[in-house]
């Protein structure tokens, strides 16, 4: 269900996929500067955790998170922010049903670019691999939110990129992010260029939209979890308004469905901005920027934008267990898949699982930071695996864990150095032919 909720505070893209028959005129680009070096910490005190970095290059995730086929939906939580003029003028309407019809099919667009993924292989200008992930399995959940504050409002003047600090929308931001009565999720501002929006819909002195509406979001953090996400949306409704009244004239083409289709192209554009959000860029290990013209990723605006390789949407899942993502995700979250280790690894990060833990044969895996489980998930360590628990933690992130902890035959749980494994109330049990040494742990 989608609240719309107005807001009074005293105290931002439109990025359109075209094709050819779409004038250039109407597309919008994306701002997105991709520092080489975008680190984020993870730094503790009493666990053994290590830095994550969160940089473009760091690779060391994205093909162990990829998901199955058959994994459940993963829901992410997103705030549409619309920013109004201080007498409730200056964008979209709450109550107008034409307004909402547009906003309805950009949130179906974006979903269904996140779950209709095109299916390109052995193409070396884009993946080179015959695997192929034809869903994301991730969607959006849309709510909105109308804003009267209209020194928000006129983005004019201001930096536009939401990464940059300090940024203009700092205020508000803290002020929805410290809302009881805002789900905590991707926040997505829209405004506009005031003296823009009011000489061509208020005043009506020209007939040309001058905004250049480029986008820009914010990279997940790796150490702060409580931090915000955010992009600004600039001068969305201004380019409504004209594309609506005076585009059709000029182009000799009706509003519906000729303009009002050209203007619904924007769904792709957050989807990419959205992508942003989920530690993608615009390059992957297998293109350059814009040199895979299906690449949701891509910045040319006549681009199809329908593909991602398999890795990058494994690394979009690392992010949501990484990143402070995971507080955008509902706490119940379970995935009927489980996560399978059947190698050899040592998760030293702050991370979470939406499903659950299977120890295969072979698979040896170290905890030695801590580990958040979802209150349904299994822990399985099953013949030839092995878990080693070396200083760190295991327990879940909801508020109950309902899950059961096994040690099957052949298979063995090392604790030591105060490590600890939260009770669980689906129990704990050790194979009679399994080992278990605990050497500076417990089970609390």
């Amino acid at each position: 269900m989608k609240k719309t909720v107005y807001i009074f505070i005293i105290i931002v893209i439109c990025f359109t996929n075209l094709h050819s028959q779409i004038p250039p005129e109407f597309w919008m680009g994306c701002a997105q500067q991709e520092e080489q070096s975008n680190v984020s910490f993870l730094t503790s005190n009493m666990l053994n955790c290590i830095n994550i970095n969160g940089s473009i290059g760091n690779r060391d995730f994205d093909s162990k998170f990829i998901p199955a086929p058959n994994y459940s939906i993963h829901y992410i939580q997103v705030n549409q922010i619309f920013l109004q003029r201080n007498d409730g003028s200056g964008n979209f309407q709450e109550n107008n049903p034409e307004h909402n019809a547009i906003l309805d099919e950009i949130e179906a667009g974006i979903n269904k670019a996140y779950s209709e993924i095109k299916k390109i292989t052995n193409n070396s200008s884009c993946y080179n691999g015959t695997d192929y992930v034809p869903d994301t399995r991730i969607r959006f959940v849309f709510d909105r939110y109308y804003i009267r504050y209209e020194k928000g409002w006129d983005n004019k003047g201001s930096n536009l990129c939401p990464d940059t600090s300090p940024w203009y929308l700092d205020s508000l931001d803290n002020a929805i992010v410290n809302n009881p009565n805002i789900k905590r999720g991707i926040n997505i501002y829209y405004t506009e260029w005031g003296q823009n929006y009011i000489d061509l819909v208020v005043n009506r002195t020209k007939d040309t939209n001058a905004s250049s509406g480029l986008a820009c979001s914010q990279p997940p953090s790796f150490s702060n979890y409580q931090r915000s996400s955010r992009i600004h949306s600039p001068d969305c409704y201004t380019k409504y308004w004209h594309m609506k009244n005076i585009v059709p004239q000029q182009y000799n083409q009706p509003w519906d469905p000729v303009v009002r289709g050209w203007y619904l192209q924007m769904a792709v554009g957050l989807a990419h901005e959205l992508g942003h959000s989920l530690w993608l860029y615009h390059e992957s290990p297998y293109y350059a920027q814009d040199q895979c013209v299906w690449s949701l990723m891509s910045t040319k605006y006549d681009n199809p934008r329908s593909f991602l390789p398999p890795s990058e949407v494994g690394r979009m899942y690392a992010a949501l267990s990484l990143s402070n993502l995971r507080t955008f995700i509902r706490k119940d979250m379970y995935n009927v898949v489980p996560f399978n280790i059947s190698y050899t690894d040592n998760w030293n990060m702050d991370i979470r699982l939406y499903q659950d833990l299977n120890i295969n044969s072979g698979g040896k895996l170290t905890i030695s930071c801590k580990t958040g489980m979802t209150g349904k998930a299994n822990i399985l360590v099953k013949n030839g695996g092995t878990l080693t628990i070396d200083g760190g933690i295991i327990n879940t992130f909801s508020d109950t864990w309902s899950g059961s902890i096994k040690v099957e035959a052949g298979g063995a749980l090392y604790m030591k150095n105060n490590a600890v494994i939260e009770k669980t109330s689906g129990g704990f049990s050790i194979d009679k032919n399994a080992i278990f040494e605990a050497l500076g742990g417990e089970i609390n």
